[in-house]
């Protein structure tokens, strides 16, 4: 098969996954009100990677576009871990200020965009004699170590985020909270700039690693990121809004009367109303319930239990199902049919938080009743 037919046939899938990101920006912004700055970055994000598939395949495939026109996707290109980092930003933490300022975020892809106009002044013989002289062959090698040492750079600051929030959410949630989809973000932003450095190595290097090049298959990560984003935002409001915000941590005081007489509501009330089996109880529906700032219940958790919101839950879960269990439940039930009776929503975090308190496994705690 030619080179031309397959891009033509890769080039259906392309565009057909940048009218649906052109439909998605659109259509988010005008359902979701709740968090604009992160639903506003996401948009950008999908806006970007349309413009980006549509500029390549106009250009490269079809030929509409100048052949220069190509230059500009590098400046799109430089916009992806940008955008990535501040949705992530704007979502994970939108009472923060973005740990990087927008204009050290955005300044390479500014500059590139200049350098591309300048570029496109040169009539496509010139240009293509400067490319066949190797005229900027350094320019453009330097232009993509800077291209792939921003996006690691980025890519790491992205994960960062997320996992420093995974962390912090304990304190808040008594579940893992459902942030999944931001994985695959950063797996296609990793993938994506794998495939470009491959790419380079052949382009650069004469290094060929792949027989058919890998810029084709790589133009494919970009739709099916966008179809990835429309499946979930199908009943996930959580894709542009996480519906709980860390509060800021207390100073760490000895209780006082006021936080043990608070304590002794708490344990009260979480007997008597068994609220820990409620699977996606968060701080805040437990503050409101016990009419206190969420600020001062999370500071009476941590200072009388030494623990925080996601432990504390879990704590009173694993001991009611250790009754049940002790009540012969079990020979009634299967064991993930108690947990989830008692709370939790994950034969995961059921088992990992049995063995953390009490050094094994719940089938091991079952045989050792039965010796």
């Amino acid at each position: 098969m030619d080179v031309f037919p397959v891009q033509a046939l890769i080039a259906i899938p392309l565009l057909l996954g940048a009218l649906q990101g052109f439909f998605l920006a659109f259509t988010l912004t005008r359902i979701y009100k709740t968090n604009p700055k992160a639903v506003k970055a996401l948009a950008s994000l999908l806006l970007i990677g349309s413009l980006s598939l549509v500029l390549y395949v106009f250009t490269i495939v079809y030929t509409i576009f100048p052949l220069r026109s190509i230059v500009f996707l590098d400046s799109l290109a430089f916009l992806f871990a940008p955008l990535t980092y501040r949705y992530f930003s704007r979502l994970l933490f939108p009472t923060k200020k973005p740990g990087i300022p927008a204009i050290y975020l955005f300044a390479p892809a500014t500059v590139h965009f200049f350098y591309g106009i300048w570029l496109f002044g040169y009539s496509e013989e010139h240009l293509a004699q400067m490319v066949q002289l190797g005229l900027l062959e350094s320019e453009w090698l330097f232009i993509f170590s800077v291209l792939i040492g921003w996006t690691i750079i980025l890519w790491a600051a992205s994960l960062h985020l997320l996992r420093r929030f995974r962390k912090n959410a304990r304190r808040i949630v008594s579940f893992k909270p459902r942030v999944q989809y931001l994985s695959l973000f950063l797996a296609a932003l990793l993938l994506g700039t794998a495939i470009s450095i491959l790419f380079a190595l052949d382009f650069f290097f004469q290094i060929q690693v792949f027989s058919f090049t890998g810029t084709y298959i790589g133009w494919i990560i970009i739709p099916f990121l966008i179809y990835a984003v429309t499946y979930v935002s199908i009943g996930h409001p959580e894709l542009v809004s996480v519906p709980y915000h860390i509060p800021k941590k207390s100073i760490e005081k000895k209780p006082t009367e006021e936080l043990w007489a608070l304590k002794a509501r708490l344990e009260y009330t979480m007997l008597t109303e068994h609220l820990y089996r409620i699977p996606t109880l968060s701080l805040q529906e437990l503050a409101e319930k016990l009419n206190v700032g969420q600020t001062k219940l999370s500071h009476v958790i941590n200072q009388c239990y030494q623990c925080n919101f996601y432990e504390f839950i879990n704590r009173y879960r694993l001991e009611d199902f250790v009754a049940k269990v002790e009540q012969n439940a079990h020979k009634k039930h299967t064991l993930l049919a108690i947990a989830y009776e008692v709370g939790f929503n994950s034969k995961t975090t059921f088992n990992k938080s049995f063995k953390q308190l009490f050094n094994i496994t719940p089938s091991q705690y079952i045989n050792q009743l039965g010796q």
